[in-house]
């Protein structure tokens, strides 16, 4: 059994959802960004205070060296976010901009983790492959059972997992 695949448009509700996770991850990303390039700031004024206490020599050395090597790694941290944030929180700006969700209509597998009481069903996506349930759907669910899946395309979020009109909680 193919997956069949609809592109919808995205309702309020999922519009705000989608909204608050893209707002979190970028608080999340422009907070450490900003407490870290604070923290080389204040890096680079102590070397130079303590540059003074070792005589003029070092103060040069300082003065000359300093700059290229705090740059060095204010480049080296501002590329490290610049891709964090193309990988975190950009697929939610592209999801937000094109207001599609992905409706996928797929037979998934069982599947239960040996050692720990953990509860899983396969999907046909690839940043989602497995998608942790409850117990209780997961003693209900047949092998070859048809479910509805929402997701965002480009983020991969997951809205809701139908089975029968009913809705699975997942996590």
């Amino acid at each position: 059994f193919k997956p069949t695949i609809e592109y919808i448009p995205l309702t309020g509700k999922e519009i705000s959802v989608l909204k608050t996770a893209k707002n979190k991850k970028l608080l999340y990303i422009l907070s450490t960004y900003g407490s870290l390039t604070i923290v080389l700031i204040f890096a680079m004024i102590k070397g130079w205070t303590n540059a003074y206490a070792y005589g003029e020599g070092e103060l040069v050395r300082v003065n000359k060296i300093g700059p290229y090597f705090f740059l060095f790694i204010f480049i080296l941290l501002t590329a490290y976010f610049i891709r964090y944030y193309f990988q975190s929180v950009h697929p939610y700006v592209k999801d937000l901009r094109e207001k599609q969700k992905k409706t996928i209509f797929f037979q998934p597998l069982r599947y239960k983790t040996p050692a720990f009481e953990d509860f899983f069903l396969t999907t046909p996506i690839e940043k989602k492959a497995l998608v942790r349930i409850t117990r209780y759907d997961y003693e209900e669910f047949i092998n070859g059972d048809t479910l509805c899946f929402d997701t965002a395309p480009h983020s991969g979020y997951i809205f809701r997992l139908l089975k029968n009109e009913k809705e699975i909680k997942f996590s």
